[in-house]
């Protein structure tokens, strides 16, 4: 009996284990972890703040050039007042949702 309570309580530990790996790992990878973003907008100073904001026009144009250089495809883009938001595939999946700051002209993962 006391053996059989083991193995019990030795599965459950190693599922516990198993899932939080699983869940970090899509958790991760949902969130862009393995994605690190940067400074895309090289007219802003050297501190990142531009003079104007960046039109919304021109905004959605380096989104789309700084993510297709990473053969990354561009969905759906939303304007909220001085971010754009944009839905990040890969391979046909989500990869990552992204706020570009018209201001400053950085570009970082939405979660």
């Amino acid at each position: 009996m006391k053996r059989q309570k083991r193995s019990i309580g030795s599965f459950l530990n190693l599922l516990i284990i198993v899932s939080i790996v699983i869940f970090y790992a899509s958790s991760t990878f949902a969130q862009g972890e393995g994605h690190r973003y940067k400074d895309c907008y090289d007219r802003c100073g050297a501190y990142g703040i531009c003079r104007d904001f960046i039109p919304p026009r021109e905004s959605e144009e380096i989104i789309m050039s700084y993510f297709s250089s990473k053969r990354l495809r561009v969905g759906r883009l939303y304007h909220r007042g001085r971010f754009v938001e944009a839905d990040i595939y890969e391979n046909g999946r989500l990869r990552d949702r992204i706020i570009f700051d018209r201001k400053t002209g950085r570009i970082r993962s939405a979660y």
